[in-house]
């Protein structure tokens, strides 16, 4: 899955900017299938979430070069 609403404009699902949409999934497949996760190909995705009081905290995954 790749997100496209910053390629095109947001009210058309088709955007004519095909090839950045084509890159994106080809980097998303290639993490996927052969584990290469650099470039980043994915913007932060939640991971986790704990309780800590009247507190909770939120784990994300694929923070790009702020999570190094």
């Amino acid at each position: 899955m790749a997100t496209a609403v910053d390629v095109g404009e947001a009210a058309d699902i088709h955007p004519k900017n095909k090839q950045d949409v084509g890159l994106r999934l080809a980097l998303a497949a290639e993490a996927t299938v052969y584990g290469r996760e650099r470039p980043v190909y994915s913007g932060p995705s939640f991971e986790s979430m704990t309780i800590e009081g009247d507190k909770a905290r939120l784990k994300f995954k694929h923070l790009g070069a702020a999570g190094l």
